[in-house]
């Protein structure tokens, strides 16, 4: 599915194979994580710091999106998942194998050295020594280039965002404090890295070793997101560690998050693949491979409530000697989303997840299952909407929970609106299958109606956007409109040159194009749901109406006519 309102575009290469891709609501940064582990394959490990530019051009010859590297931090091995938190400060959690690990971002900045500003930031004049420390203002223009090989300064494209940096003679980057390995990792990229400066308060005891057997790794990972108190750490022996989030005081600078174990116990027998926990800190759903997907509560004694049914998606053949059947699909992911407010639901919430075949061998479709909660606290199916015959690889949900995005074995991201799950978008961007899905949050994308990011095992990192279906529509019925008015008022200024009959044909014409052009309008209001730009639609419609009747009867309408005013005739005509 491709359309004018929809687009796709390359944004990087990584220098390894990315697996997690984090939106960080401190900068409007988005934080990649992934690596080659630790075998010696000469792939790092890393998690890159990095700015999207989501720029609109009319010109076919200007990139619409880049990317600019901010910083790079080497782990000693490979990034499998990760989850931010903030409140002073933003925090990554990051799970290696079977570590966890907390890092702290910091603005920073770096001495400018001849030969590597290139991406220099206007001088402050507020500070006179180059060695104070960094204090973010509340708001700061920060000028943002087209592309990020660019040297010089494009006003269309700067915003206004939280700074990152007010220092003289120093260029912007954010330093990753409780990083043990403080030397920067350049990324497959079109500008350099910026190099760290030391950190002076780091603490190194930030690594926390999660409590599973030996062999086994840490394989998912949610934080509560109504309290940001709690971590919930899946491994793959089926083991669920649950962990307190102890936030420093306010006046302590610089301070590291520490994790506390609250409860450490066999949840399923095999591997947990996914956790979520809903907006507002009640259930926690956590899927394995056992064929169990359970609904425990968030709090202590996190007990189990109960399971989602998942065998009203079919049952195999009873087999011999056990005389059991299992579930033909498998649930692999689990998120929760708001419920839009378009939406004709009075849940608070719903959730969403995969549906796939239990068999590798079994080529039935992957599907998504939208999931409700009713009066009694059960979680009911809402809606299922087949995706593809490749696997879902991963989903994500949109902040504003109207949007989900779906990727798959094949390479494909797709996008969904999720009151009716209608597929929106469509593209073939990756040659592998999709790792992450990530929607640029609401309060950084000013330009599209949705934007999601796309990391792959082939390396490549996509964003994928969607125009505003009404802004387009709007748009095309105003352009429609002034093109008849266009023509209404060429025909009164050729009046003099045509022939009589010549005259009264055109203008007719003209009035029946404008009748037709109503008729259409008409249907698209009473289309199946309405539009939302119905005040726009009546709004043309009256200016029509009042154009037919009045065509060339008043001074006052031929001078809107002959001036090729279209905007003030529709203003007046509409009054």
């Amino acid at each position: 599915m491709s359309s004018a309102l929809t687009s796709s575009h390359f944004l990087q290469e990584m220098a390894y194979p990315p697996y997690c891709i984090q939106p960080l609501k401190s900068w409007g940064m988005i934080a990649i994580g992934g690596g080659g582990g630790t075998a010696k394959t000469g792939v790092t490990n890393a998690v890159d710091l990095k700015w999207i530019y989501l720029n609109q051009s009319s010109d076919p010859t200007n990139n619409k999106c880049s990317i600019q590297n901010v910083n790079s931090f080497t782990q000693h091995d490979s990034v499998m998942r990760m989850v931010s938190l903030r409140k002073q400060h933003e925090y990554l959690i990051l799970a290696l194998n079977r570590q966890l690990k907390v890092v702290m971002l910091k603005a920073s900045h770096r001495e400018m050295d001849v030969g590597l500003a290139t991406n220099g930031l206007p001088a402050s004049p507020t500070h006179h020594q180059d060695s104070v420390p960094i204090i973010p203002v509340q708001r700061f223009v920060r000028r943002r280039h087209n592309s990020s090989t660019s040297s010089t300064t494009d006003p269309i494209n700067m915003q206004h965002r939280a700074s990152v940096v007010l220092h003289r003679n120093g260029q912007a980057t954010v330093e990753a404090i409780g990083n043990e390995n403080m030397s920067s990792a350049s990324p497959t990229s079109r500008t350099p890295s910026f190099s760290l400066a030391s950190a002076t308060s780091t603490i190194t005891n930030n690594i926390y070793t999660v409590p599973i057997h030996e062999q086994h790794y840490v394989n998912a990972l949610v934080v509560c997101p109504a309290t940001q108190s709690k971590l919930f750490v899946g491994a793959s022996d089926g083991s669920l560690a649950i962990y307190e989030i102890i936030w420093p005081a306010v006046s302590s600078a610089d301070r590291l998050i520490q994790l506390k174990l609250l409860a450490s116990f066999k949840a399923h027998e095999k591997e947990i693949d996914d956790l979520a926990v809903d907006p507002f800190g009640t259930w926690l759903i956590s899927v394995s491979r056992d064929y169990h997907v359970q609904i425990r509560q968030c709090s202590p004694t996190f007990d189990k409530h109960s399971e989602l049914d998942l065998s009203q998606f079919g049952m195999t053949k009873i087999s011999k000697p056990s005389n059991t059947s299992k579930p033909l699909y498998r649930i692999r992911h689990v998120r929760f989303g708001l419920v839009p407010s378009s939406s004709s639901s009075n849940a608070a919430f719903f959730l969403y997840t995969s549906l796939i075949p239990q068999a590798v061998v079994d080529k039935s479709a992957s599907c998504i299952i939208q999931w409700t909660e009713n009066k009694q606290r059960e979680f009911i199916v809402r809606q299922r909407r087949m995706v593809s015959y490749d696997r879902i690889s991963a989903i994500a949900v949109s902040n504003c929970g109207q949007y989900l995005s779906v990727g798959d074995s094949g390479g494909f991201v797709r996008i969904y609106e999720t009151d009716r799950l209608k597929l929106l978008y469509e593209h073939r961007a990756h040659s592998i299958f999709v790792t992450d899905l990530a929607f640029v949050l609401r309060e950084e994308n000013y330009l599209y109606k949705t934007s999601v990011l796309s990391i792959s095992a082939d390396k490549n990192l996509y964003v994928h956007n969607m125009s505003a279906k009404t802004d387009t529509l709007r748009k095309n019925l105003d352009a429609q409109l002034e093109r008849l008015i266009d023509q209404l008022a060429d025909l009164e200024q050729l009046k003099d040159e045509m022939d009589e009959n010549e005259y009264k044909e055109a203008r007719q014409d003209t009035i029946d194009q404008l009748e037709e052009f109503n008729k259409s309008l008409e249907k698209m209001k009473s289309g199946d749901g309405g539009l939302s730009l119905l005040d726009d639609v009546q709004r043309i419609q009256n200016a029509i109406k009042s154009a037919i009747s009045e065509a060339f009867q008043t001074p006052e309408v031929m001078r809107f006519f002959a001036k090729k005013e279209p905007v003030q005739l529709r203003n007046h005509l509409a009054e």
